[in-house]
């Protein structure tokens, strides 16, 4: 039987991943879509895979890559979703199905999550093209998800800065929320970026995740785009930076699904958590474009190793 608060069985089988505490890695690949899974399972050892199961639109397959324990996971597209997988990634990692307690502060496992995805870009330069990499150091959340979640950020005056320099635009009417990424996942997707993606640019940026894909992102179809509220969204990403504490500028780039859950989620649980995302479509500047099928395959092939090189850098728990 299900507990509707806490929906995992007597066997330790959570309701929607539909998995066992054993069957997750430590170490996770968070995909949208559930045919990049198998996609990204093919980099793990050969011999390696001891869980493969699909739910709904949630697959799992666990293995190892060079021999370090990884689970790739799908979420499906949304934020509503990653908030759906971080619950129940913390409850089979933390709540104990025998005594129905969850477990103590010191022995809250080490989690680490990354994001691997497709993502469009709102910035103009001629050098921000398709097929790069967009790293993500904070994220806006233009979604509702995460408005749900407090997280003290008092100590992080950049996410200040960036909150000010929203509510300065029309998106502030939508309450937009900002988190961020762990600063080692960071330096670990930057780092493994350059040596896997040599011919691409890697981009470290503001991620912007819209609730859906249309109107949510600024896309005006059809009979549906007049009644759009933030018509010139691109635009206002667009021009929008963030001067750190430390001087330097960053700015949006990318917009995509699901980002901003995943920051928020992990920040109140304390894992770690990164995204990487491949950018097949330029939506401002002169020249506007969507990735070829080659140029998408082979970019999101240097997402999945940058992703998979970067968890492989840090100590297995």
């Amino acid at each position: 039987m299900f507990d509707p608060e806490v929906p995992i069985d007597d066997q330790g089988v959570v309701y929607h991943i539909a998995a066992k505490s054993a069957d997750i890695a430590n170490k996770i690949i968070l995909v949208g879509d559930p045919g990049r899974v198998p996609v990204v399972a093919q980099y793990f050892d050969k011999g390696s895979i001891t869980f493969d199961h699909a739910h709904r639109e949630i697959r799992s397959i666990t293995g190892t890559y060079k021999g370090d324990r990884m689970t790739v996971m799908s979420s499906g597209m949304g934020t509503d979703n990653i908030e759906i997988i971080l619950h129940e990634i913390h409850i089979l990692k933390e709540y104990n199905v025998t005594t129905k307690t969850w477990c103590k502060k010191e022995d809250i496992p080490k989690v680490l999550i990354i994001r691997v995805g497709t993502c469009g870009s709102p910035r103009p330069e001629a050098d921000v093209k398709v097929g790069s990499l967009a790293v993500s150091r904070y994220s806006i959340g233009m979604d509702n998800t995460g408005s749900y979640y407090n997280v003290d950020y008092s100590a992080d005056e950049n996410i200040g800065r960036l909150v000010k320099a929203l509510q300065s635009t029309s998106l502030a009417q939508m309450m937009p929320y900002v988190s961020a990424a762990d600063p080692e996942v960071i330096a670990a997707l930057q780092s493994a970026g350059v040596r896997v993606a040599t011919t691409r640019k890697v981009i470290t940026g503001v991620t912007a995740s819209g609730s859906g894909f249309y109107g949510c992102q600024g896309r005006l179809v059809g009979r549906i785009g007049p009644t759009v509220r933030i018509p010139n969204l691109v635009d206002i990403l667009s021009g929008l930076e963030l001067t750190t504490t430390t001087g330097d500028t960053v700015k949006v780039s990318n917009i995509e699904m699901e980002t901003s859950s995943l920051f928020r989620l992990s920040n109140i649980l304390g894992y770690r958590s990164g995204a990487v995302c491949s950018i097949i479509a330029k939506r401002a500047g002169q020249v506007r474009e969507f990735a070829s099928a080659e140029e998408s395959k082979a970019s999101i092939a240097c997402g999945i190793t940058t992703a998979l090189e970067a968890l492989r850098s840090f100590a297995s728990s």
